[in-house]
């Protein structure tokens, strides 16, 4: 099935020990849950209440134990105020949902653009809060 993975591409030290980290969108193709865990490095988490995806029958997995594994964070949850309430690390596979078979499928041309969209403008709104994925600066 047709996927999107976002992934770490490069990372580089800029000032005041900041570290710049710069992300790909990289169209595959993924064949059941081996290949899916294979792309996020490790087991499943499903990020199914991200509004603007979810709507449109687009999921988001990533690794399970990122963050106790100490992947790299890419993407940061923030609330009204701004202030970080959670974090994804590791790679990010988001693939289409048919919700009537509760499976996921391939994305379609449509869903595809979506995706461009929202990580082009780097925000997702989750009701009163707000996700801002891929923050180029990680302290």
């Amino acid at each position: 099935m047709k996927a999107i993975l976002i992934q770490k591409i490069s990372e580089k030290p800029v000032a005041h020990g900041n570290t710049y980290i710069e992300y790909g969108l990289t169209e595959i193709n993924v064949d059941g849950l081996q290949d899916m865990q294979k792309a996020v490095d490790g087991t499943l988490e499903c990020w199914d209440y991200l509004r603007r995806l979810y709507e449109n029958g687009i999921v988001l997995y990533c690794n399970d134990e990122g963050k106790i594994n100490n992947l790299t964070p890419s993407a940061i949850v923030v609330n009204s105020e701004g202030e970080t309430v959670e974090m994804i690390c590791g790679n990010v596979l988001l693939v289409g949902y048919d919700f009537e078979k509760d499976h996921s499928v391939s994305l379609t041309g449509e869903q595809i653009k979506i995706i461009g969209e929202v990580f082009q403008e780097a925000i997702i709104s989750i009701e009163k809060n707000i996700i801002k994925l891929f923050a180029a600066e990680i302290e």
